[in-house]
């Protein structure tokens, strides 16, 4: 692990800090030497002024403490190179060696790449889920810009005109981003779902299924609505020829 070396025992061979000026020179240091530098009262920095100032220059050294490493490559000619990994599907021919500081078991070893590719590999997925929302927001920004334009026009309302442009223009963009993210988040999970189909076939079957089922509550959802829209306009039109019919 590294960690500052301590300097201590080179003190002697710097100026004391209470000799170093408070205050750089004006130019700054063109040079730092035994005579214009000492060491700090931690032990771990070279500086060239008695007290933390812009421009003042801080020195520090690191060593690697660690007495031995692991190591996974493959040995040819009394050296290390990397492994040549056979293209599988989806991916082509690669080179692959690991070098991590302390001794580990190959189990152990192995386990911590599979961690630290694990984390990588989720991070990148719902970076991916979010680029998605954020390109089907992008998608719908016209609408966005449609409904400011209407809220401008209300604005010139007295009293009430910046309320209800801003009541109008909260409303549309919460619903563009609610929109935006059920789709976008929808269309990342299908592509998901199709290459893990191929990769492990359990678990992009239940991807595409859970697609699945979001559609069809989607599309219940919007019958539904269309139905009681329907009902609603029959509703209006017999009210219409009783009143037609009525004396």
């Amino acid at each position: 692990m590294d960690r500052p070396v301590q300097l201590s025992s080179f003190a002697n061979s710097f100026l004391p800090i209470h000799m170093l000026p408070i205050m750089p020179p004006r130019g700054g240091f063109s040079s730092v030497t035994p005579r214009t530098a000492a060491v700090d009262a931690s032990g771990t920095k070279i500086v060239t002024c008695s007290q933390p100032r812009v421009g003042c220059m801080q020195i520090r050294y690191f060593k690697n403490w660690d007495a031995s490493v692991s190591l996974i490559s493959k040995i040819e000619g009394g050296y290390t190179v990397p492994m040549q990994v056979p293209a599988s599907w989806g991916c082509s021919t690669s080179s692959f060696d690991a070098l991590s500081a302390g001794s580990m078991s190959l189990a152990s070893f192995s386990a911590q790449l599979e961690d630290a590719n694990a984390t990588r590999t989720w991070f990148l997925r719902v970076l991916g889920l979010v680029f998605t929302w954020l390109t089907v927001y992008c998608c719908f920004q016209p609408i966005a810009a449609a409904a400011d334009i209407v809220g401008d026009c209300l604005a010139y309302i007295p009293c009430v005109g910046e309320f209800m442009e801003d009541l109008l223009e909260g409303m549309v963009d919460t619903l563009l981003c609610m929109v935006s993210c059920g789709v976008g988040c929808s269309c990342g999970l299908l592509v998901i779902g199709i290459v893990w189909l191929f990769m492990r076939p359990l678990i992009g079957g239940g991807l595409l299924l859970v697609c699945v089922v979001l559609g069809i509550c989607a599309f219940a959802v919007a019958h539904q609505h269309k139905a009681n829209k329907d009902i609603s306009d029959q509703s209006v039109q017999l009210k219409e020829m009783y009143d037609n019919d009525s004396p």
